[in-house]
């Protein structure tokens, strides 16, 4: 997105919500597309039983109505091949020729289009919308737009957007004009768990995950008497994973943002553990063995990568005199500074040696265990001021 916007160009992303994903699958064409992937003889046998003569009933006011066998549609919710057999089932949409862009992710679709102006990036989505209705009806699949939303992203206020018809269509026909549902148009919207804005800061997915680090925190205090083991290892599972849910993408965010969730940390485990709000947070954080925000933003930024490292080593610099090691890219706006691979080459360029020789591990736990002690071992601070 930011490298489009740096082009000038206009961006609209869509997010497009499918409805009743694993109900509409039609079984036959799963079946075809297993085949197609090269299954087949007795373990295509078996996922054709796996599917066939299922029996659904549904509990109404305490009452259950007669068993009754779905043969045609739908792959089981709560299993473990439910959601992999709808990925094959959906895979082929990705494979469509778009204008812009197209990611999935299980039934969550985002389409990102753009264009040297709204007009142009309106049309642009709207052909691709079509060419997504039209694989939709071909496999039994249904785009709820009522609840699908598309966003205009841009850095500052636009005054062109202003003067552009922004009625974005999920048509259904070929009329001109047409009554074919609109999509709404948001200025926030939540994608993977992710709240992005139209401007692509961060404040209101800050905002929205302190409030459920608070409900976490509130949590945790109502068993605050329970052994400090204990509560260290509820606070792992429950504070830690809220807070570091898709971190490598927002964590490089501005400091006083960044800080609010910092800040909540803090508080949460000195109040967790009976310390008093003067009491040194960097001994509270090494008596407990917990890393701070900042830490863990890191280890999961030095696991991205490991998985990307040909992405962050691509100008790598020889001079030994030189500061920095890896070239950082060029910038024309404050988001840029924010990035992941901005952020990414920064943390590289800290321990430029240590870190690109951990990277040669080719063990993954062995590794997460090193640049875990890689972290703790450096000043309390010192992932701070990226």
């Amino acid at each position: 997105l930011n490298a489009r916007l740096d082009q000038g160009m206009k961006v609209i992303l869509t997010c497009l919500d499918v409805a009743k994903a694993f109900d509409c699958v039609d079984k036959e064409k799963l079946c075809a597309r297993l085949r197609k992937y090269g299954v087949r003889g007795l373990p295509l046998k078996l996922f054709e039983s796996y599917l066939a003569n299922r029996e659904q009933a549904v509990y109404l006011n305490q009452t259950k109505s007669d068993d009754t066998t779905i043969n045609q549609y739908g792959v089981t919710q709560g299993t473990a091949l439910g959601p992999v057999l709808f990925l094959l089932y959906i895979n082929g949409l990705a494979s469509q020729k778009y204008e812009g862009k197209i990611y999935l992710f299980a039934d969550d679709i985002a389409l990102v289009n753009s264009g040297r102006d709204w007009e142009d990036t309106y049309k642009s989505a709207e052909s691709d919308l079509r060419t997504i209705k039209k694989w939709m009806n071909a496999n039994k699949l249904t785009v709820n737009a009522s609840k699908s939303v598309h966003m205009p992203i841009r850095k500052k206020e636009d005054t062109t957007e202003r003067t552009t018809v922004r009625r974005l269509q999920y048509h259904h026909c070929t009329q001109d004009p047409c009554e074919c549902p609109a999509i709404e148009r948001t200025t926030s919207l939540t994608y993977l768990g992710v709240v992005m804005d139209s401007k692509l800061k961060w404040n209101v997915h800050i905002d929205s995950l302190c409030q459920k680090l608070r409900k976490c925190a509130y949590v945790l205090y109502s068993i605050k008497y329970y052994p400090k083991k204990l509560l260290k290892s509820i606070y792992q599972a429950l504070f830690e994973p809220v807070m570091q849910n898709a971190v490598i993408i927002w964590g490089g965010a501005c400091k006083y943002l960044v800080d609010k969730i910092y800040k909540l940390q803090k508080r949460t485990l000195k109040i967790l553990f009976g310390k008093s709000m003067r009491h040194s947070s960097e001994v509270l954080f090494r008596e407990l063995g917990l890393q701070t925000f900042h830490q863990l933003y890191a280890k999961n930024m030095l696991v991205m990568i490991k998985k990307e490292k040909n992405l962050f080593y691509k100008n790598v610099r020889e001079s030994r005199n030189e500061q920095y090691r890896i070239k950082l890219p060029k910038i024309k706006n404050c988001f840029a500074q924010n990035t992941t691979l901005y952020k990414g080459i920064l943390i590289i360029n800290k321990d430029f040696k240590k870190i690109t020789k951990l990277l040669e591990i080719n063990n993954k736990n062995r590794y997460k265990k090193e640049i875990h002690k890689f972290i703790n071992n450096k000043q309390f601070d010192y992932f701070v001021n990226l």
